[in-house]
C-alpha cells in the first residue's frame, strides 16, 4: 500500500536529509497519499503520477517542479 511505502521511506531516509529536504519531501508524500488511498504501489502508472505532479505543481516555479519530481523518483 501507498501509505505504508510512504511511512518506511520517511523513517529509513529520514535521519539522512537535511530539514527543508525532509519537510519537501513530507509534503510531497503526504499530498501523495491522499491522491491515491488505499492503492497499491504497483498498481500506479506513469500517467498516474503525471497526473498528480500536474496537479500538484500548477502555478509553480520550474525549479519547484523538478524538486517534486525528483523527489517522487527517488521514492520510488
Amino acid at each position: 500500500k501507498v501509505e505504508e511505502a510512504v511511512e518506511y521511506c520517511l523513517i529509513t531516509t529520514g535521519p539522512i536529509h537535511k530539514k527543508n529536504t525532509l519537510s519537501n519531501y513530507l509534503y510531497l508524500l503526504s499530498r501523495f497519499t491522499v491522491w491515491f488511498p488505499d492503492r497499491d504501489l504497483h498498481s500506479i502508472t506513469s500517467d498516474d503520477i503525471l497526473s498528480f505532479l500536474t496537479h500538484l505543481s500548477e502555478g509553480t516555479r520550474q525549479s519547484t517542479k523538478r524538486g517534486r519530481y525528483g523527489a517522487l523518483s527517488a521514492f520510488f
